[in-house]
């Protein structure tokens, strides 16, 4: 089972079984529109409208209201670096539809790699109902080594023998044929 700790940054040396989940980050969709972005580096309506329609749709789905994030106050704020862009966005989404952070944790969440046994995550507590959403415990830091230690015990101690591998001179696993060499149905044998 799965657990998370809220740590301030990436601890150096973290395990295979671990998985980190950063802050909310639109780095990516922001990236898929710089063709769009204004040439003098000046927010527009549209272009924030168009980044705001399109991670809204992703993490919220088509009940989000692009027109209910007021984009009119923050035209004209200087965003030179993708960076600045995506902390606008931010601030923008949490006023109105703070709850579609919390839908970019639950995604991160369940796109996850299989076998993840203790997530870090870098944002704040109270975007975390995702993790109890999911029935995911939380841990001190202090105590999150401890945490991947355990399930490896655990998951060694419940794993079912390796089946044996058929070997080529064994006979028995091969099918059945008549005369013509058609393969026949078997019957199990009790």
């Amino acid at each position: 089972m799965a657990a998370f700790t809220i740590v301030d940054k990436i601890p150096n040396g973290i395990a295979k079984t671990a998985y980190v989940i950063e802050k909310p980050n639109f780095i990516e969709d922001v990236k898929l529109f710089n063709h769009k972005k204004p040439r003098n580096n000046i927010a527009t309506i549209n272009y924030l409208r168009s980044l705001v329609a399109k991670i809204g749709t992703k993490y919220y789905g088509d009940t989000f209201d692009t027109f209910k994030v007021s984009v009119s106050k923050y035209k004209g704020i200087s965003i030179e670096t993708d960076d600045q862009t995506q902390d606008l966005l931010v601030q923008m989404i949490s006023e109105k539809y703070p709850d579609l952070l919390d839908r970019y944790v639950e995604k991160q969440i369940i796109d996850r790699p299989p076998g993840t046994q203790l997530i870090y995550f870098l944002g704040s507590l109270q975007n975390t109902s995702a993790f109890q959403t999911h029935g995911i415990a939380e841990v001190s830091p202090k105590d999150a080594h401890k945490e991947i230690k355990r399930s490896v015990v655990m998951n060694n101690t419940f794993s079912k023998p390796a089946p044996k591998k058929s070997t080529s001179n064994d006979k028995s696993l091969l099918p059945d044929k008549n005369e013509d060499g058609l393969i026949m149905p078997t019957l199990l044998k009790k």
